[in-house]
């Protein structure tokens, strides 16, 4: 834990926005806790698109997939994940308490929320199929979990994004195959008020204009009248495994039952594609990290060329991509490291903060109290975080 603790000290960095005439906000990000090493003593490799939430005082972490032994690039192979981690949340640290309980199957990228009920996980997929099984993790008497199944989804869904306003379940996006290639306009709503009764199911709602999209960032938040579902960046990946991103923002409002654009004052793009957010007061968006554009294009180019070398048993042209397609791996700066604060009334959208070393994406965010956890992600291409990561923000009265 002293490690950690050096760790945290160091990566702690703060940056601040003026959001209001008196108030002002900055973020700190720092590590907060760290999933197990192996049983011989290997530390953790981390894992991406696993489950998380909170129940009372605990962190539950669980599945995922990563490349334990070779890195993609060198041929390895991804493995998922069934193990579910409990961390008690004490003080500024996770304290791990069990690494011994599963899931009922091995799962990566579906979507889970905390509710009052307990963590609400959907989806997900291993190396073979999509899932539409949703089921709830709760605690029992005893203090461990146990699991409640939930209506299926209409689809099985890979690379969906959560939120939730009241009582209303949102699934927004995803894909139904384990390549995100057929990425989807999918737009659900589960009524937890309606449990025990016969309309106890998923609704289709309104599908959001334009391409369909994987890797969206969803949040619930008021747009200055009442809460709405807000979802930022994402991208296509279409039949020929071709790549759009975005950079824009929607917003659905649940009493209109419409679709509208969100643009940030100045037209600043929303670069937080597989990042994460949530919501803070009354008005406001703090997103972590996300996937630039730019990197995808450039890894998208070398794979295409590389495609067509191949093609044309070109073994100069092959032995050339392959070069940079490694480069590109093995030097891949990371991903984008900002902690961004969007305004829903004002539109303005400020950096208030930066993770010093990476900021994880393709993970989830488990908001807790005045803090959110990061648990574990990616942080280059095939590489994961063995760290669970805290963003808390700091606001103070300027003219005070």
């Amino acid at each position: 834990m002293n490690r950690i603790l050096l760790i945290m000290a160091i990566l702690t960095y703060t940056f601040s926005s003026k959001v209001a005439d008196t108030l002002q906000i900055r973020a700190n990000a720092n590590i907060c806790g760290e999933l197990p090493a192996d049983l011989s003593g290997q530390k953790a490799e981390g894992v991406a698109g696993a489950f998380s939430g909170i129940i009372g005082n605990h962190l539950f972490v669980g599945g995922g997939a990563n490349f334990p032994g070779k890195k993609p690039w060198e041929g390895g192979i991804k493995q998922f994940h069934d193990q579910l981690l409990v961390f008690k949340i004490e003080d500024d640290s996770l304290l791990l308490e069990d690494k011994d309980y599963k899931l009922p199957e091995q799962v990566a990228y579906g979507a889970s929320i905390t509710l009052p009920g307990g963590i609400l996980c959907v989806g997900g997929n291993d190396s073979e199929k999509c899932f539409s099984k949703v089921f709830m993790i709760k605690e029992n008497q005893e203090h461990k979990p146990d699991f409640q199944s939930m209506p299926d989804l209409p689809v099985p869904l890979s690379f969906a994004s959560a939120t939730a306003i009241n009582n209303v379940v949102y699934i927004i996006g995803g894909s139904s195959s384990v390549d995100g290639t057929d990425s989807g306009n999918h737009f659900f709503q589960l009524d937890l008020s309606k449990s025990g009764t016969s309309e106890f199911g998923w609704q289709s709602l309104p599908a959001f204009p334009g391409k369909g999209r994987i890797y969206t960032v969803a949040v619930a938040q008021s747009n200055g009248e009442r809460a709405c579902v807000y979802i930022f960046g994402g991208r296509n990946v279409n039949s020929s495994k071709e790549i759009t991103v975005f950079t824009d923002g929607l917003v659905y409002d649940p009493v209109e039952k419409t679709w509208s654009p969100v643009i940030a004052a100045d037209s600043a793009d929303f670069t937080v594609m597989a990042g994460t957010a949530f919501a803070e007061g009354s008005n406001h968006i703090v997103f972590a990290g996300g996937v630039p554009g730019t990197l995808v294009e450039k890894e998208q180019n070398i794979t295409k060329k590389l495609a067509e070398s191949v093609k044309r048993n070109d073994a100069a042209g092959i032995a050339d991509y392959q070069r940079l397609k490694l480069k590109y791996f093995t030097e891949h700066p990371g991903f984008l490291r900002d902690i961004l604060l969007f305004d829903t009334e004002t539109k303005q959208l400020t950096r208030i903060g930066t993770f010093e070393t990476h900021c994880p994406v393709t993970t989830n965010l488990v908001k807790y109290r005045n803090e959110a956890f990061i648990t574990s992600g990616e942080i280059k291409p095939g590489v994961r975080s063995p760290y669970i990561y805290k963003v808390s923000l700091e606001k103070t009265d300027i003219d005070k």
